[in-house]
C-alpha cells in the first residue's frame, strides 16, 4: 500500500481488483489489513475510516459499520482483521 491508498501486489500475491488510488496526491493512508480468507481487505485512513478492496477477482469484503472515526483528527495508526 502506498500513502495515497493504492494497493500493489507483492511477490506471487494476487493483484488487487483496482490499482486506483483512494486519495491521489495526498498522504492519507495509514494501514492495511487483509481479510482472513485473503480475498481482499481494508485500507485505514488517518481519521479511522476503513475502505474495502478485493483481490484476485474476488469482490471487496463488506464495508465496516460502527467503528471509531475521528473526523478532523488524523490520529489513526493501524488496523487488524481477525477471523
Amino acid at each position: 500500500m502506498d500513502l495515497a491508498g493504492g494497493v500493489h501486489a507483492f511477490g506471487d500475491a494476487p493483484a488487487p481488483n483496482s490499482s486506483a488510488l483512494f486519495w491521489p496526491g495526498q498522504d492519507v493512508a495509514r494501514g492495511i489489513t487483509l481479510a482472513p480468507d485473503g480475498s481482499g481487505g481494508w485500507i485505514l485512513d488517518y481519521f479511522g475510516g476503513l475502505h474495502p478492496f478485493g483481490t484476485g477477482g474476488d469482490p471487496a469484503p463488506p464495508a465496516t459499520v460502527g467503528g471509531p472515526y475521528w473526523a478532523g483528527f488524523a490520529i489513526a495508526r493501524g488496523v487488524a482483521a481477525l477471523p
